[in-house]
């Protein structure tokens, strides 16, 4: 009977565990490549010195990520008229997406949330529009505070930093608001919206419609400070685990440097790598922290012990809770939802 309950319960996570099973070689192949490339040697011996002290706020700095990635999630979805979310079943949401996204990628995550508001009584736009607003509101949020570093990097804050970095932010982050401020502007939008006739343009009505629901935060910030405050405290959280995965390897390390490091690597998950960007994200991670200062065998080893906490550590319980797509399509309830039209 329990090997037949076994068996069971592996055909139906067979998925997870196949792409647990990718992500486990993805990961021990990056490593070994990256391990080569810094001499084993050294990176042994890093490894035998590691301070298990730091280990705690490793996991602090992920149940505070969480906790902000969830405040902001729900708020974001209420804004003008959405569906108001508790925070439990919020939680519930979170899980399933990063079960997608560990299975899949960034783009299953994101048809898992698409689904979850679909579900509340939104609309395909309402809907549409809550995902993509949600996630271009975490990046403008973080975006602000990566230009001020490089800026600040550029008139010699932190030399250690090179100067390509710092100005790639300091470039791209400007060109995004001010781009993202003109499209959005209530003219442009309703004359979108009105001429939304073909599957192409109305993609391209419900996108800036996303833009202008971040436009809408970010210009009553007081307002809509559990979004503001929740994308804050997620990026907060997750450097913080970053930080404290180097410190364990007596990685010293400037905020301006930390910053700028992560947020280059960070820039990876945002690609549609299978596995959760397993490999592809630890890599960019590690060597955005060598154009920092950091050394390559103690980045590596650093940013691992972040990937165990930020990725392995949740993905077991997504796992085992169930948190795929599948999961998250068959399980979600209903609740009520006040307005599932188009924002306004």
């Amino acid at each position: 009977m329990a090997r037949r309950s076994l068996a069971a319960w592996a055909r139906r996570h067979r998925r997870p565990l196949l792409a647990g099973l990718a992500a486990l070689v993805l990961a021990v192949g990056t490593a070994a490549l990256i391990g080569k490339a810094a001499g084993y040697a050294r990176v042994l011996d890093s490894l035998r010195g590691a301070d298990l002290h730091w280990l705690p706020l490793l996991a602090a700095g992920q149940v505070a990520a969480y906790v902000g990635y969830i405040m902001a999630y729900r708020a974001t979805a209420r804004v003008d008229g959405g569906p108001r979310l508790s925070f439990p079943l919020t939680t519930w949401i979170v899980g399933a997406s990063f079960g997608a996204y560990a299975v899949a990628n960034a783009v299953g995550a994101l048809g898992v949330d698409y689904w979850a508001l679909r579900q509340t009584g939104a609309d395909h736009h309402a809907a549409f529009t809550r995902v993509v607003a949600f996630k271009t509101l975490e990046w403008a949020v973080f975006g602000l505070v990566v230009a001020g570093l490089g800026a600040a990097v550029l008139v010699g804050a932190a030399e250690e930093v090179a100067s390509e970095v710092a100005l790639a932010w300091l470039v791209a982050v400007p060109v995004c608001f001010v781009a993202g401020y003109l499209a959005s502007s209530r003219e442009r939008l309703g004359r979108l919206r009105a001429g939304a006739k073909g599957r192409v343009r109305r993609l391209v009505a419900d996108t800036i419609s996303s833009v202008a629901i971040v436009r809408t935060i970010l210009g009553r910030p007081l307002r809509h400070a559990e979004a503001v405050a929740g994308a804050a405290l997620y990026w907060v959280g997750d450097i913080v685990t970053l930080w404290a995965g180097l410190r364990a390897f007596d990685v010293h390390i400037g905020l301006f440097a930390l910053v700028l490091g992560y947020a280059t690597g960070y820039a990876a998950t945002m690609l549609p790598l299978p596995a959760g960007g397993v490999g592809g994200v630890d890599a960019a991670m590690t060597y955005a922290l060598t154009l920092v200062g950091v050394s390559l065998g103690p980045a590596l080893l650093g940013v691992f012990a972040y990937r165990f906490f930020n990725f392995w550590l949740p993905f077991v319980p997504g796992l085992v809770a169930g948190a795929t797509v599948h999961a998250a399509y068959v399980r979600l309830p209903d609740v009520p939802h006040p307005a599932a039209g188009r924002p306004a």
